[in-house]
């Protein structure tokens, strides 16, 4: 039986949890009143606060989120053991855990899996616990937070069935008005009540071994540490001469955000972009030539045996741009996900494409490191485990992460350049000679997965699949308008109140639908679409075009449509897996994209100026002329060039876009 509590019955203690896009930072102002509602990016690490909801004195705990659609195998270690010990932050328990799920976004199988699977990490007396509370449900507009979930769908309805039916909302994403705070804590009072009056708490043994667990990751960093300096010291003594000119190759999976790093390397603009063949280019960093190849990126999940002959091509091709050969191959891997054994076996298959010296010039870069936080580079190594540490000690603990790729890189690019420099220049560093480096392709065998072999017709089908979600990667327009138009509200909004300058530049029409309410049930396109004598691909091209009109995922849509089940369960598996990376990048490049419109250097107090008003608009109008042109070439309605349409035809599709 759990504790009854001790303290002073109007007090409360709350652990706040969620996916990657409830921006738990901005839901805890509005809880607690507070003023600072800019969204912030997420963090590794939990953080309580002490403030009043509804007069009432609470203890409010922030804990890091989980990507939107992830499984916990592919959510991060220092998450998941935040996750885990989030109850620690708040003695002796919370009262409530407020399950945070945006009503703006569809609520599908693969979310209400991860949902489960994150939740499941606290145990299942943490659903005891539990209250659902659904936020930016005012873009419901007619309908009210029952309709909603009414028609929700199956996995809406077992969230809400699992919470036994407790939850609540609220409306706007700028205020969290008295009724809804007060209803929110009424809310709690009878959960509590219903739970006679005992708050959660953690198992005292799961307690005990994640403690141990992060002083035995303390040791193993302060030993790693001591070894890196060591080998820095050396390298200082023995350093070789000035290198003047460098040879960079990129490599990693697919938004592994090697495009972002190559525009820093270069102090290059430009957002990150599918790269389909090895991209060069040439720049100085201080006094050094700089040569970086980017080159297509494989599959973080599926097998390196599906890696495409085109993309096996490219990244072989790479060595040759660089005259005469490579200085360094620099390997991606985003911090905020995790790098497991299949990340592992998957990425030392595919880099043998290069041969086995390779790994005598690669450095591991890690990207998004901003995002652990107080955590250390060398606590999220330990903490993901053998894995990654092989990796790091592959390359001989050659390892660099960036903090922020979207602010001022140069002093972080200094570093990188020095980095490798001390690298090529140290006494008896060899070079990369692509000669002896590898064998020809036609000698070097495609890796042999024994836990995923299929037969050669299986192989087959799943190579069409792969082909059709690599044309298929890049978000084109539609899909980009229909992410914008549930998200530009309760992201923009927020900082419009606060800088009334930008209501001239920016505004939003409540004349048009929004594509919330336009989301159709999965029978609806099913009927609606001829299935009969379509081809799997054919289906799944289909689906990947037109999810987004409705409530489920895209692979949810596909397996429905999919009459003769040749969808895999496991290849569903890993598709979802993929997709959801994809998800979660369109949602954070439309996100930062309205956030960059609103020119954060601008004077909040004053009002622009035709010069401004017009540079401002010229903004908006010049980035999405570009992203259309960019990522949906086959779009007529959008992407034709300025020069067969006139400017105006392209700003009113722009208007219509945006309502500006």
């Amino acid at each position: 039986m759990e504790p009854q509590d001790q303290k002073a019955p109007s007090e409360r203690r709350i652990v706040l949890l969620g996916s990657q896009t409830y921006e738990a930072r901005s839901t805890a102002s509005l809880l607690l009143g507070r003023e600072e509602l800019k969204p912030g990016k997420g963090i590794a690490h939990s953080k309580c606060t002490f403030g009043q909801i509804s007069g009432r004195s609470v203890d409010l705990v922030e804990t890091p989120a989980w990507y939107r659609a992830y499984r916990p195998c592919d959510t991060t270690q220092v998450t998941k053991m935040e996750i885990m010990l989030s109850a620690s932050h708040c003695p002796p328990g919370p009262h409530a855990f407020i399950l945070v799920v945006q009503a703006d976004m569809p609520f599908t199988e693969a979310s209400r899996r991860s949902v489960e699977e994150h939740m499941d990490l606290l145990g299942e007396r943490v659903w005891n616990h539990t209250l659902v509370l659904f936020s930016y449900t005012g873009c419901l507009k007619d309908k009210d937070i029952d309709q909603h979930i009414a028609r929700g769908g199956k996995a809406l309805q077992w969230l809400v069935e699992k919470c036994k039916h407790r939850f609540t909302d609220f409306k706007s994403d700028s205020h969290f008005t008295d009724d809804e705070a007060a209803e929110l804590m009424k809310g709690i009072d009878e959960m509590l009540e219903g739970n006679r009056g005992s708050h959660f708490e953690m198992d005292s043994g799961l307690l005990g071994r994640l403690l141990s667990e992060r002083k035995a990751i303390k040791v193993k960093v302060a030993e790693r540490r001591q070894r890196r300096m060591d080998e820095q010291n050396k390298r200082n003594v023995s350093k070789g001469k000035p290198v003047n000119q460098l040879n960079i190759v990129l490599l990693g999976w697919v938004l592994s955000k090697k495009s972002i790093v190559r525009n820093a390397i270069l102090n290059n603009s430009g957002v990150e972009e599918q790269t389909v063949k090895c991209l060069k280019e040439r720049g100085r960093v201080g006094k050094t030539k700089i040569t970086v190849v980017d080159t297509p990126g494989w599959w973080k999940f599926f097998p390196a045996k599906h890696t495409s002959d085109s993309v096996r091509a490219e990244i072989r091709r790479a060595v040759s741009l660089c005259s005469p050969h490579p200085h360094a191959f620099l390997l991606m891997i985003p911090t905020a996900t995790a790098f497991t054994e299949e990340q592992r076996r998957n990425t030392e298959d595919n880099m043998r494409l290069l041969g086995d010296h390779v790994w005598e010039h690669t450095i591991v870069v890690f990207t998004d490191a901003q995002w652990l936080g107080q955590y250390t580079i060398e606590e999220h190594i330990e903490s993901e485990g053998e894995s990654l540490g092989w990796l790091v000690d592959k390359c001989n603990r050659r390892y660099f992460a960036f903090d922020n790729l979207t602010q001022d890189q140069e002093p972080e690019i200094s570093d990188l350049i020095e980095l490798i420099s001390d690298t090529v220049a140290a006494p008896g560093q060899p070079s990369f000679d692509p000669n002896e480096a590898f064998p020809p392709p036609e000698e070097i065998p495609r890796p042999v997965d024994k836990e995923t072999q299929t037969d050669q017709s299986e192989d087959v089908l799943l190579r069409d699949l792969l082909g059709v979600l690599r044309k298929n990667w890049q978000w084109d327009v539609q899909e980009w308008r229909a992410m914008m138009n549930r998200i530009r509200t309760r992201t923009v909004q927020p900082v419009l109140n606060a800088n009334q300058s930008m209501r001239h530049i920016i505004t939003f029409s409540t004349a048009k639908s929004s594509p919330v309410e336009e989301l159709q049930p999965q029978d609806s396109l099913e009927e609606e679409f001829e299935t009969e004598g379509l081809s799997l691909p054919q289906l799944m091209e289909y689906s990947l075009k037109t999810y987004f009109r409705t409530d489920k995922g895209a692979f949810e849509l596909l397996a429905a449509l999919d009459r003769t089940n040749e969808l895999k369960p496991e290849w569903k598996q890993l598709f979802e897996r993929e997709w959801s990376r994809r998800e979660v990048r369109l949602t954070e490049d439309v996100k930062n994209t309205l956030m960059g419109f609103l020119s954060p250097g601008q004077d909040c107090g004053s009002e622009p100026g035709d010069a401004e008003y017009t540079a401002s608009r010229q903004k908006v109008i010049s980035w999405i002329k570009h992203q259309g042109e960019a990522v949906s070439p086959g779009d007529s309605a959008f992407c034709s060039s300025t020069e067969s349409r006139g400017e105006a035809e392209v700003e009113n599709d722009i208007v219509f876009m945006l309502d500006i």
